[in-house]
C-alpha cells in the first residue's frame, strides 16, 4: 500500500503540524507502548503508528492502546490532514473499548464511558490527526477510617466501625454529595467506657447520700427519745421478769406491762 497526496494535501499537512506543535503539541511516537491520557488534549499522526508497525494483526492493521489514569474517561476525535475517504463507509479508525464494543471515529467527538481503549487503523490512504484527552472525576480521597467503592460517576464512602455511608455523584469534574466523616472504633469503645463510669459514680454518690441521710435520721430520734424501749420478757404478770431500761439521768426505771399498770412507770431511788 502506497500513500497517495496531492500537493494541496501536503503543504496543508506540513501547516498543520507546524501550528499544532506550536500550540498544541502531537506525540513523538518512539515506541508502541501504552499512551498515558492526562487532561491535556494530546495528538497522534496515524502515519507515525504505520512507521512503527504498531501491533499488526491478522488483517495487517495497526493497534495503539490508550489508557487514563484514576478511573477517567477519555474523550477521542480525528481530523483528516491528507488524502480522502475512498468510500462512504470506509472506517479508517476504529475505537475498541469495554466488553468487545467497537465504534467507528470520526470528526465528531466521543466521549467514552471508559479508561482504556484500543485505536486500530485499517488504512494507510489517509493521514489522520488523532486528538484525546482525559475527562471526568479523580477518584475520591478516602477519609480517615473509611472505604472508598466507585461505580462509574458514583462513588460510595462507608465507615469501617459502623454501617454508617454515604454517596457522591461525579458532576463534571468534581464530586457532588453531602460529606462525612468516621471515626476510630478506638475512640468509640473510650466514649463508651467513659460515660458507664460517669454513671456509675453518678450512682455511687447518690447511694451514700442516701445512706447517710439515713442514718443521720436515725441518730436523731434516738437522741430525742426519753427512754429506749425494750422488750419485754414472757411473764408480764410477773414485776421480777420485767427488763430495765436504762435513763438519761442514771436512774433505773422499770417498764410496767401495758395490759395491768397503763402508763404508769416505778422509779427505783
Amino acid at each position: 500500500m502506497e500513500y497517495s497526496y496531492t500537493v494541496l494535501d501536503c503543504i496543508v499537512f506540513i501547516w498543520l503540524i507546524l501550528h499544532t506543535q506550536a500550540f498544541q503539541g502531537i506525540l513523538s511516537m518512539q515506541s508502541c507502548s501504552t499512551i498515558s491520557v492526562n487532561r491535556q488534549m494530546q495528538y497522534l499522526l496515524s502515519k507515525d503508528i504505520w512507521d512503527l508497525h504498531c501491533f499488526y494483526d491478522l488483517e495487517q492493521n495497526v493497534n495503539v492502546e490508550l489508557s487514563s489514569e484514576n478511573n477517567l474517561k477519555i474523550a477521542i476525535n480525528m481530523q483528516r490532514v491528507a488524502g480522502s475517504v475512498q468510500t462512504s463507509s470506509s472506517d479508517e479508525v476504529m475505537v475498541q473499548y469495554g466488553d468487545g464494543d467497537s465504534i467507528a471515529l470520526r470528526e465528531e467527538t466521543l466521549e467514552l464511558e471508559t479508561d482504556h481503549l484500543t485505536l486500530t487503523l485499517t488504512s494507510m490512504q489517509s493521514v489522520l490527526l488523532i486528538g484525546f484527552k482525559a475527562f471526568g472525576c479523580d477518584n475520591p480521597a478516602t477519609p480517615a477510617y473509611a472505604w472508598v467503592s466507585r461505580e462509574g460517576d458514583v462513588a460510595t464512602i462507608g465507615c469501617y466501625h459502623s454501617e454508617y455511608e454515604w454517596k457522591l455523584s461525579c458532576v463534571g469534574s468534581k464530586w457532588i454529595g453531602s460529606r462525612s466523616n468516621c471515626t476510630d472504633k478506638q475512640q468509640d469503645i473510650l466514649f463508651a467506657l467513659i460515660i458507664g463510669l460517669t454513671i456509675l459514680l453518678c450512682a455511687i454518690v447518690i447511694t451514700i447520700g442516701y445512706v447517710c441521710l439515713k442514718r443521720s435520721k436515725y441518730t436523731y430520734e434516738a437522741k430525742s427519745s426519753p427512754y429506749e424501749m425494750t422488750s419485754m420478757m414472757s411473764d408480764p404478770s410477773n414485776p421480777g421478769t420485767w427488763q430495765k431500761a436504762k435513763l438519761q439521768g442514771n436512774n433505773d426505771t422499770l417498764i410496767l406491762p401495758v395490759n395491768s399498770l397503763q402508763g404508769q412507770t416505778l422509779q427505783l431511788r
